[in-house]
């Protein structure tokens, strides 16, 4: 489940940069080359409206990080450690053997 969230978070991330962002940029290219003419306001509100979205995606981007992170972290349901193939380590394999130290059989 966390695994899909963090994908899910950076398909979004992939659809919103070409469709939003291409095209603010283009247009400020545009207007700084001279193609486009445009207002002082106007700019000036592409550029805020631009740099909000790009902190939002930069924002994105971190929390689809640490999502994955955390999803690479947090152990499978079901999951046991070392003993779901019947390996025991530790104090469960000095149990089955007497002896304190886990080293094996005998005294």
């Amino acid at each position: 489940m966390r695994v899909v969230a963090g994908a899910d978070v950076c398909a979004l991330i992939w659809i919103f940069t070409p469709t939003v962002f291409w095209s603010m940029i283009r247009e400020l290219y545009g207007v700084g080359g001279g193609r486009i003419v445009e207002s002082d306001a106007q700019v000036v509100e592409l550029v805020r409206r631009w740099t909000i979205y790009d902190w939002r995606r930069v924002l994105a981007i971190a929390v689809a990080f640490l999502l994955s992170v955390r999803a690479i972290r947090v152990p499978f349901p079901g999951a046991q450690g070392p003993q779901q193939f019947g390996v025991m380590y530790g104090t469960g394999y000095a149990g089955t053997t007497g002896r304190r130290d886990g080293l094996g059989a005998g005294g």
